[in-house]
Parts: structure tokens; C-alpha cells; sequence
């Protein structure tokens, strides 16, 4: 699986949670889920550091499941194309205003592309709020869905109608290690912007 390494980082003890306090809740809705995982263990960003403020590129972890997900649970490719300024994306996670359902906004596209050391910063006008880190960031093409990048977190900018708060997330190559493991996710048919996903995966 694929997320962001500050979710997996403890500001009280200023460390890095143990893989086997961590759980992974498959098709988790409302507190019912299809499959539990314990996590064997993770690799992270190697430049990380969780007491420094975001943006990072290095800010992303691999985590290895202890026990495989059943099949019918197919991983999404990594995106062969490159994320450009004004591609179309969709982001998909577990938002804090409404963190029983897994929510998406579909109407969403990438603004500036900034190319940096072990990764790409993508500022993008996705609507995410606290707890959306970590999540897929989603590009359809002639082959269907695909990652993109993942979502890092928010930052203060400076647009015309003053101070904004705007989305950023991360991207790699899918010739990395890392994006050759990917967070395994289903395919919905029908996605609404800031709606619950249907429940019957397409």
C-alpha cells in the first residue's frame, strides 16, 4: 500500500509508529469493512523528517500487508503519463468532516507542477480537509484509473481574493520502487463530487 509518511509519524513521541500498532481496515464503511490487516512493515521517504513542516517529496510511505488481500481487490497502475499543469484528477479518501465514507471530488485538476528532488510537488484545487492524507490522487485514461500522485496536505497561497488555503500532493515516477506498490483500491462507476461513493463497486 501506498500513503503519506506523516500519517504514520507521532508529534507526542517525535517517532515514527511501530508496523505492528498499525491496521488496515479494507472497504472500511461506517464501521463494517471487508478485510483486517496487520501491517508486516514500511519503508519511508528517505529524506523525511516528520518535526519539519510540509511540503516534503520524501513524504511518503510503502507499507507491506502481513498477510495478502484476496484478489477480487485489483491494485490501480501507476499513471504512464506524466502530471502536467490543468490534467484532470480525481482525489478519493477518508475526509475528518465525514470520516465513515470513503468521499471523492472527480472535478478537480493539477495547477502548478514542480519538479524536486526524489519527487514531484503537485498543487492541485482538489477539495481535501484533514485526514484526505495519504489518498490517491486519480487520473482516468483509455485504460481506466490510474494513480497519478497522492495527497500531502494544505498550504497557505496567495491568490487574487486574498490568502487561500490550497491543496498539494506528491508524485513519483512508475519506474520507482515505490510506485510499483501501490494502495490497493476497487473501482467505483459513479463518483459525485463531495458525496459518499456508491456502495456496489463497479
Amino acid at each position: 500500500m501506498l500513503t503519506a509518511a506523516h500519517c504514520l509519524y507521532n508529534r507526542l513521541t517525535q517517532g515514527l509508529l511501530q508496523p505492528i500498532s498499525l491496521h488496515v481496515l479494507v472497504g472500511y464503511e461506517r464501521g463494517a469493512f471487508r478485510w483486517h490487516r496487520l501491517v508486516a512493515q514500511y519503508k519511508i521517504g528517505d529524506s523525511f523528517d516528520g518535526s519539519k513542516p510540509p511540503p516534503q517529496s520524501s513524504d511518503w510511505a510503502r507499507i507491506e500487508l502481513a498477510e495478502a488481500v484476496p484478489d477480487v481487490v485489483m491494485p490501480l497502475p501507476i499513471a504512464r503519463e506524466s502530471p502536467t499543469s490543468g490534467m484532470a484528477i480525481t482525489l478519493v479518501g477518508y475526509n475528518q468532516d465525514r470520516a465513515q465514507l470513503l468521499m471523492a471530488d472527480p472535478h478537480c485538476h493539477i495547477g502548478i507542477v514542480t519538479p524536486q528532488v526524489g519527487g514531484t510537488l503537485l498543487l492541485h484545487d482538489c477539495s481535501a480537509t484533514r485526514g484526505t492524507s495519504g489518498g490517491p490522487l486519480l487520473a482516468r485514461g483509455d485504460g481506466g484509473w490510474a494513480v497519478i500522485g497522492i495527497i500531502g496536505g494544505r498550504l497557505a497561497a496567495l491568490t487574487k481574493k486574498g490568502r487561500e488555503k490550497r491543496s498539494f500532493g506528491y508524485a513519483r515516477t512508475h519506474s520507482t520502487a515505490t510506485g510499483r506498490c501501490l494502495a490497493k483500491l476497487e473501482r467505483r462507476q459513479h463518483v459525485r463530487s463531495r458525496t459518499p461513493l456508491p456502495s456496489r463497486w463497479a
